[in-house]
């Protein structure tokens, strides 16, 4: 179900920081919401935060990688961006920050379940109150979770 964007601020007013941040993350949310985990329909981590980085008017360069439909396809196309995985990409794009400055949409690293794709990286979107937008083994698509554990990193994405 996509949802509209809010409208436009009152002519002759910019759009803050959190208006965009929150505007962009809603945007994500609506996007993915739903739908199931799937390398061949572009639907994981890095494509969710390469679509929020485009909503914020910062695209990461992952399309210039080409599409993967595995594990393996994916490691491939982040080599030909010459990075090892979606945190190395993400280094190279946006400046980390301490997790104590983290903001609405701000994009940090989980801890990644053994498997497949734990060593492509665990990506998901700050929402706040300790929550974070993201793709979970045990969920149909990507939910809104409740870290417990501090994120292994963060980078902020304005």
């Amino acid at each position: 179900m996509n949802r509209a964007l809010p409208p436009s601020p009152p002519k002759g007013r910019k759009r803050t920081e959190i208006e965009r941040r929150v505007d962009a993350t809603n945007a994500t949310k609506s996007q993915f919401e739903g739908k199931a985990f799937s390398l061949r329909r572009q639907r994981d981590c890095g494509r969710m935060i390469a679509y929020h980085m485009r909503q914020l008017g910062r695209p990461l360069p992952i399309s210039a990688a080409g599409s993967w439909t595995n594990a393996e396809e994916a490691r491939k196309a982040l080599a030909r961006l010459g990075v090892a995985n979606i945190p190395e990409l993400l280094d190279k794009n946006l400046e980390r920050i301490p997790f104590a400055t983290i903001k609405v949409g701000d994009v940090i690293q989980l801890e990644a379940e053994p498997g497949v794709l734990a060593d492509v990286g665990a990506l998901a979107i700050w929402i706040g109150n300790g929550t974070a937008f993201a793709y979970h083994e045990d969920a149909t698509g990507p939910v809104a979770i409740l870290l417990v554990d501090p994120p292994l990193a963060a980078w902020g994405v304005l």
